[in-house]
């Protein structure tokens, strides 16, 4: 059971409910639908696949140097490759922006694993490295888009990401719990004045009838007045 909040500075006396905003998750936000690298466990280690030995050689010595018995770098090294075939628009391809988003993402990626192995234990890498690279595949990608919207969506679905371009002229600010309680405050100020505005509107409809009647009656006094007084002067 998760132990309850304790702020410094308590927030008890206010008229209002406050709890902290929950921070932006990019191990969960992050665009990834896959957060592992998975390649074909039947495939070759890196390289070995232009051996013509290995594929006349026996299951026992083509296990031995597939991808099931391979290291984590290896692994890593054939989800590149095979990626990079895909992605790439001919074999010098370095450069691109869609290359530089493959290569990005197979590090993100990668880091995912690495997180989930190591989660009880916060580390570098997971905590700083992997929100880095994120923002910055991000950056790149909202890049593409501009430039070649189509060559963008073919991107995400050879990647299987899933992204959402930064809104026009939209100001996201630092954060803090003292601007938002002052916000809060304010808003609690606003509400309570219309509330208060609304309820005596509303009383002042339930006497509008009889006021109403009151003005009738006077107007009516008056001008039987003015009439016995123009009798009179006559």
């Amino acid at each position: 059971k998760p132990r309850p909040t304790v702020y410094k500075k308590p927030v008890d006396w206010l008229p209002f409910p406050w709890h902290r905003r929950e921070r932006y998750n990019l191990y969960k936000e992050g665009g990834d639908k896959i957060k592992e690298i998975s390649p074909d466990p039947n495939a070759p280690k890196p390289d070995f696949e232009f051996s013509e030995e290995l594929k006349t050689a026996n299951e026992t010595v083509r296990r031995t140097f597939s991808i099931a018995t391979a290291s984590k770098g290896e692994r890593k090294e054939r989800v590149k490759r095979d990626l990079l075939k895909r992605i790439q628009r001919h074999p010098f391809d370095f450069d691109s922006l869609e290359v530089k988003i493959a290569l990005k993402t197979i590090k993100i990626r990668s880091l995912y694993e690495h997180h989930a192995e190591f989660y009880r234990k916060e580390t570098r890498i997971s905590r700083k490295i992997l929100p880095i690279l994120i923002q910055r595949r991000n950056g790149q990608l909202n890049r593409l888009r501009k430039i070649d919207e189509a060559r963008f969506n073919w991107l995400l679905k050879e990647l299987d990401l899933s992204f959402t371009p930064p809104k026009l002229g939209l100001k996201v600010d630092r954060y803090c719990k003292k601007w938002d309680l002052r916000r809060l405050t304010k808003e609690y100020c606003e509400k309570t004045i219309a509330s208060k505005k609304e309820a005596y509107h509303e009383e002042l409809k339930k006497e509008q009838e009889a006021f109403l009647e009151e003005k009738r009656q006077i107007l009516a006094w008056i001008e039987a007045e003015e009439k016995a007084l123009k009798s009179d002067n006559v």
